[in-house]
């Protein structure tokens, strides 16, 4: 009963009347605080317009090849508009491409603290810096990764950008637990968990990357990557255990339904090799060479195969190949390292496209061959 007097003396009832006169005053007051109101919201909605304007214009420069123009748009809607996370992610996109590491540094940490619980901001700040930013940029991205990483346990993106970044500056074990985390995150992410695979075996963890490339049988036992994939790691093992014996069985499988798949084909003829059965091996590692897996590895392995059949002059023409090759491939290394650094470098990428077409010749899958950038997906 008092819970009901209380509000009604807060909310007259319905019956009860204002008079004219406070009637009169209410409306002056709504009036005047309307006239009050006005030029703010005229204001507001102006400089909306012009934010926009800003924006789009920026936008259409930059279509246009003119980023002086764009930057200068941004500029104007930054001013209009402080701490807009789009003008902000756009100007940090912007600096890093242009290898502008202090002013994107600057752009992409206030992006970072006006957008704090935005999704992706962070690991993608991570990435701009990493695989744009060239040198001046390295450390900021090792420590915005990991950064990212912790506050968005459960981006797939942060975990990979972490390991990634981890793995280019020598801190595998950190590489790898960032990589375990991403998997946890989204377990039948196939191509993320053969990527964890292809570094344990660089690191010689063998037993692990069964572990993890079982799983990947187990939960698809029809997928003939699994198959092939399980048949390489078991190659690598020792020749009298068990599971070694095994590889050639689940390679077969795997070539089953794509009889000329490169890597898989390569991977048998070296289990033949292993075998002293050279004749075998020879027909598998023709069949990689021809339909794209072209490298000293596969050059290697066919000299190997041919002092075995006693070839000799099939043996030295490919212990040349192989030499060239080897060459080569070290000086994609050499580039691949200087274009991390300065990825804005034209030249630089003039002189790996050459490497990778020279590598291309004489090969039937030219397709192969194409060097595709390693810039996730969701990079400008």
């Amino acid at each position: 009963m008092y819970r009901f007097t209380l509000f009604s003396k807060i909310f007259p009832s319905e019956k009860s009347t204002l008079s004219s006169r406070e009637r009169n005053r209410l409306y002056w007051m709504l009036l005047l605080l309307l006239l009050f109101l006005l030029p703010t919201l005229y204001r507001r909605v102006v400089v909306t317009q012009e934010f926009l304007r800003r924006l789009d214009s920026g936008n259409v420069y930059i279509a246009q090849g003119l980023a002086l123009e764009a930057e200068r748009e941004w500029l104007c809607a930054e001013r209009l508009a402080p701490n807009n996370p789009i003008v902000l992610q756009l100007l940090g996109a912007l600096y890093v491409r242009q290898n502008r590491p202090a002013e994107a540094r600057q752009a992409l940490n206030r992006l970072a603290d006006s957008a704090p619980n935005e999704p992706h901001v962070l690991c993608r700040f991570a990435a701009l810096e990493f695989y744009r930013g060239g040198i001046g940029m390295r450390a900021f991205a090792q420590q915005d990764a990991l950064r990212a990483a912790k506050l968005e346990p459960d981006c797939l993106d942060a975990q990979r950008i972490a390991g990634e970044v981890s793995f280019w500056v020598g801190e595998d074990e950190d590489g790898l637990n960032y990589l375990n985390r991403a998997i946890h995150v989204q377990p039948d992410n196939i191509p993320l968990r053969l990527y964890l695979i292809s570094h344990l075996v660089r690191m010689k963890r063998l037993p692990k990357a069964i572990e993890l490339a079982q799983e990947a049988q187990a939960q698809n036992p029809q997928a003939i990557m699994a198959h092939g994939v399980l048949g390489s790691l078991y190659r690598r093992l020792p020749t009298d255990s068990p599971e070694h014996k095994k590889a050639e069985a689940e390679l077969q499988i795997a070539l089953q339904k794509n009889p000329t798949n490169s890597t898989f084909c390569f991977e048998l003829g070296e289990w033949y090799l292993l075998q002293k059965q050279p004749e075998k091996a020879l027909k598998y590692l023709e069949t990689a060479r021809k339909n794209g897996y072209v490298g000293s590895a596969v050059w290697e392995a066919l000299a190997r195969t041919h002092q075995q059949l006693g070839d000799n002059r099939a043996f030295e023409q490919a212990q040349k190949m192989t030499l060239w090759h080897r060459n080569t491939e070290k000086k994609l290394m050499v580039l691949d390292r200087l274009i991390m650094d300065c990825p804005g470098n034209a030249r630089l990428h003039q002189d790996r496209n050459t490497l990778y077409q020279a590598l291309a010749t004489g090969s039937r899958s030219n397709a192969s061959l194409q060097r595709r950038e390693k810039f996730p997906l969701f990079l400008p």
